[in-house]
C-alpha cells in the first residue's frame, strides 16, 4: 500500500535520488553522506591514476556517470577533488620524510652499494646519490664511456634528477647511478 507524503503518493520500495546516489530511506542520511564522499573520493583517485595532470570536477562527474552509472553534482565532485589533493599532499610530504630511512635500508640490503644523502640547514634534501653494487662489476663488460641524462623536476620539490647510463656490447642501455640535486648547478 503506498504511503502518503503531502499531496503525493510514493510507493514504499521506491528509491529517491539524493546527492547523486540512491537512497532507500531518509533515515540513512549520515551513512549516505559518508558513502557518497567515499564514492567521489574513489572516483577522483581513479581519474587521477589515468589522466595526465590533476583531475577536475568535470572529469569526476563524467567518470561517475560513465563507470558507476551515478549522477554526481558538480560541487560534490569539486569537494572530492579538493579532498583528494589534500590527501595526496600529505602522503607526498610523508614519503619525502622517509627518504633518509630509504637510503639507510638501501645501504643495508645491498652490501657494496654507494648511497649518500645531504641535507641543508633547513632540513631539506640537497643531494641524494645511489649506485647499486652491480654497477662496479657491470663496468667491466660495457663499452667505454658513460652518458649522463638530466631531467628537471617540476613539482613542489624542485630539483634535477640525474641518471648515469652505459651501453653494453649488445647495444643495451643500463643505468649505473642515480642522483637528485636541489639545483642543477651543483650536479
Amino acid at each position: 500500500m503506498p504511503k502518503q507524503e503531502g499531496l503525493f503518493y510514493k510507493p514504499e520500495n521506491c528509491t529517491i535520488r539524493h546527492r547523486g546516489t540512491k537512497v532507500v530511506s531518509s533515515k540513512s542520511g549520515k551513512r549516505l553522506k559518508k558513502r557518497c564522499k567515499e564514492l567521489v573520493r574513489g572516483i577522483a583517485s581513479d581519474v587521477a591514476a589515468h589522466k595526465h595532470g590533476p583531475p577536475t570536477a568535470m572529469d569526476v562527474m563524467k567518470a561517475g556517470l560513465h563507470k558507476k552509472k551515478t549522477h554526481l553534482q558538480y560541487y560534490q565532485c569539486y569537494r572530492g577533488v579538493r579532498e583528494w589533493k589534500a590527501r595526496k599532499e600529505i602522503t607526498d610530504l610523508m614519503s619525502f620524510q622517509l627518504l633518509g630511512q630509504y637510503v639507510e635500508q638501501f645501504r643495508e640490503q645491498n652490501p657494496g652499494s654507494t648511497a649518500a644523502m645531504e641535507r641543508g640547514n633547513d632540513n631539506r634534501v640537497r643531494r641524494l646519490f645511489t649506485c647499486p653494487p652491480f654497477s662496479n662489476e657491470a663496468l667491466l663488460f660495457v663499452r667505454l664511456g658513460a652518458s649522463l641524462e638530466a631531467a628537471h623536476m617540476r613539482s613542489e620539490w624542485k630539483g634535477t634528477l640525474y641518471i648515469a647510463t652505459v651501453k653494453s656490447a649488445l647495444d643495451k642501455i643500463y643505468p649505473i647511478a642515480f642522483a637528485i640535486t636541489a639545483d642543477n648547478k651543483n650536479g
